[in-house]
């Protein structure tokens, strides 16, 4: 938990206070999130077509998983400066 909130401060650093606001609502959306990170790799999943105000773009990397397969967890990734990308995991 302390590194996922040193990760999210640093980010608050990089981006706009709008850009911010809209992260966290992408975070919460995601329900449990865990293993954040700052990274230069580009990210993988599909890109996502409902970006609030084309302010944020943000990928996700979806599977299901659970023995009814009616849980999913995936890799969210957004583009936080030109060439990184703050990347979680979450399930739901």
């Amino acid at each position: 938990m302390r590194k996922q909130i040193k990760i999210i401060n640093k980010v608050k650093c990089i981006v706009s206070k709008k850009v911010f606001d809209n992260i966290l609502e992408i975070i919460e959306e995601s329900e449990y999130t865990h293993d954040y990170c700052i990274t230069k790799n580009e990210p993988s999943g599909e890109l996502q077509s409902d970006v609030t105000d084309d302010l944020v773009q943000y990928w996700v990397d979806q599977w299901s998983s659970g023995q009814e397969a009616d849980n999913f967890e995936g890799i969210v990734s957004i583009k936080i400066s030109k060439d990184e990308y703050l990347e979680f995991k979450y399930s739901m």
